[in-house]
């Protein structure tokens, strides 16, 4: 099986809001980076998705870790999936952690 060819860009990247992308070029840095990057996109193309899930899951500190703007995408897809219900739960125990904040700005 051949490694999986590179995404081409879908047109011009939207304007990006919120945490700036990391500009840090890690191919640049460190040639194992794009190896690594090859090798692992293809063994998540390959393998089952429960497999990959199981391996994010215990690997998850590695896997989804990373600078502000990591966190925020992980975080922003995920919300975008997720049911009002399901936000609901997720979101209430975090309720308590910030306790001003429906409180107007003085």
């Amino acid at each position: 099986m051949d490694p999986p060819n590179r995404r081409q860009s879908q047109g011009p990247a939207s304007p990006h809001t919120g945490f700036a992308s990391p500009t840090q070029d890690y191919a640049r840095l460190n040639s194992k980076f794009v190896d690594d990057c090859t090798r692992m996109t293809f063994a998540v193309q390959q393998s089952m998705p429960e497999s990959v899930r199981r391996i994010v899951r215990d690997n998850w500190e590695k896997c989804l870790l990373g600078s502000e703007f990591h966190q925020a995408f992980i975080v922003s897809t995920r919300i975008s999936c997720l049911s009002v219900y399901r936000f609901v739960n997720i979101a209430r125990p975090f309720s308590t952690a910030f306790p001003n904040s429906r409180a107007a700005p003085s």
